[in-house]
């Protein structure tokens, strides 16, 4: 990685993921690559590298050791 994103992604761990996603999609720009999770599990399994997580803090603390490519939270 340059340090610059190319196409930015991003995961969402939030229980309210589905209520966050057409909100952030109407703020970014294509070819953003928007992921989300519910759970600790579901993000594990989502989880390819995205440098942006935005969400519940408690629930990415839970896991943020796990995403070594994360920059941004």
């Amino acid at each position: 990685m340059n340090g610059k994103l190319t196409k930015p992604e991003v995961l969402i761990l939030s229980t309210d993921s589905q209520e966050y996603l057409p909100l952030l999609q109407e703020l970014i720009v294509p070819p953003t690559d928007i992921q989300m999770a519910v759970t600790i599990d579901e993000a594990r399994d989502t989880y390819s590298d995205q440098p942006v997580i935005l969400g519940q803090p408690d629930l990415i603390a839970e896991v943020l050791n796990e995403m070594p490519g994360v920059r941004w939270v």
